[in-house]
């Protein structure tokens, strides 16, 4: 994935991902908002660019994401 803008203070990230068969470019934005309490939340958005099905890659790449970022804060 390609990062193209970062804003800080706001945590948002957004980003290019590429499909490795086809090579389609998706747009991907991952934000973290301060929650109530003092904890945060994260919420990403992937969307393809062209067509109107993408057969689960967006939804797998968000999925994948999150458990692989919930994997790494049981680590650290």
């Amino acid at each position: 994935m390609a990062v193209r803008e970062a804003m800080f203070p706001a945590l948002r990230v957004e980003a290019t991902a590429i499909t490795a068969l086809l090579r389609f470019r998706d747009d991907v934005v991952i934000e973290v908002r301060a929650g109530n309490g003092g904890g945060a939340s994260i919420h990403m958005r992937s969307r393809s660019r062209l067509g109107r099905a993408d057969f689960g890659a967006n939804a797998t790449r968000s999925r994948e994401f999150l458990a692989a970022l919930q994997t790494r804060r049981k680590i650290g």
